[in-house]
């Protein structure tokens, strides 16, 4: 235990200048002028170095804001909101000057909320007709609302001004959705929804997460950006007795390691009686009990606890993070 808090506290001393864990509301990145971007398709992808070919190392969901360092050919050297950085293409992301960001982050916006996929379609009479389809949006995605309501679907837009129609139930108003109170259960049921999405190194939406990137989706669903990796995670928020099952609630993270035992490889999120949910091959459900059908054999190595952590190094809340929103000390 002791060790570990000294870890956190190394840790938190070297990354949080780049925010490489994400970081609590006194902590956040600033917002210096200069460019900007929102991502304008269902999913970009954040490659290692600026090329197709080059490791996929994260994801990032449509409306979320990027800094934009250097173009390289036809790649953006950027910076994510939880601190990753790496590469997009141009063809992902919408550029913005200071004042156009300072504008988004103003504007009126919702986010979608539903699980799988929503579809921004053209129009709401032939709403199912494929002729209709602009773009699937997954759950975390952000749009500008334009105040249109027809029936039971809204009018949003995306970040290159492409307009459409969602149904309504399927989105929230951001103000809303980036301040609510954290929810285990919301954590729980956003990751179950997504059983049978296949593992993807690197990925971070619904459509195929990796294991802590059906973490960042549990707590998006939640308006909290968490760190990326479940190295990262496991570093962060509250720590709670392994040796303690009893002692586990829904929502609390599992860690576990490398056959050495020296590092953590693989993150998981508690549900309740031993059960957990994790994508390894695919999403699905997982057990501590080794002789349960659902346990692969894996044994837990810590137990974090995020619920109640908000604005602590590594976790912060959308509606503290600047990028979004502007601050009142800005």
């Amino acid at each position: 235990m002791i060790a570990r808090l000294f870890r956190k506290i190394a840790l938190t001393a070297l990354l949080l200048p780049a925010l490489a864990r994400g970081a609590g509301a006194d902590s956040a990145p600033s917002v210096p002028s200069g460019r900007w971007g929102l991502v304008n398709i269902p999913v970009a992808c954040v490659r290692a170095l600026p090329s197709h070919s080059s490791e996929l190392s994260t994801q990032a969901v449509a409306g979320t804001p990027l800094r934009l360092t250097e173009k390289d050919g036809e790649w953006w050297a950027v910076t994510l909101p939880d601190g990753y950085e790496g590469f997009v293409n141009e063809s992902s992301v919408e550029p913005l000057d200071s004042a156009a960001f300072d504008r988004w982050r103003t504007a009126p916006r919702m986010v979608i909320i539903a699980d799988g996929v929503t579809t921004l379609r053209s129009d709401t009479t032939g709403y199912e007709s494929p002729a209709s389809v602009i773009a699937p949006l997954t759950g975390g995605a952000i749009v500008e609302a334009s105040g249109e309501w027809h029936g039971k679907f809204t009018r949003v837009a995306l970040p290159d001004g492409r307009t459409g129609f969602v149904p309504s139930e399927s989105v929230m108003e951001i103000d809303e959705w980036s301040s609510r109170p954290f929810s285990p259960q919301l954590a729980v049921e956003t990751a179950r929804a997504m059983m049978g999405a296949p593992y993807l190194w690197g990925g971070t939406s619904s459509l195929a997460p990796d294991c802590s990137g059906l973490v960042k989706c549990a707590w998006l669903a939640n308006g909290i950006i968490v760190p990326r990796d479940a190295s990262q995670q496991a570093e962060a928020g509250m720590d709670i007795p392994v040796n303690r099952p009893d002692l586990w609630m829904p929502a609390d993270l599992l860690f576990f390691t490398n056959a050495a035992g020296t590092r953590i490889t693989h993150v998981a999120i508690y549900d309740r009686n031993g059960g957990f949910v994790h994508s390894s091959g695919r999403v699905k459900p997982g057990h501590i009990d080794p002789a349960h059908p659902d346990s692969d054999g894996r044994r837990v190595f810590s137990v974090s606890r995020f619920a109640g952590c908000e604005s602590t190094p590594g976790i912060i809340r959308v509606a503290n993070h600047p990028w979004y929103f502007i601050q009142s000390s800005e």
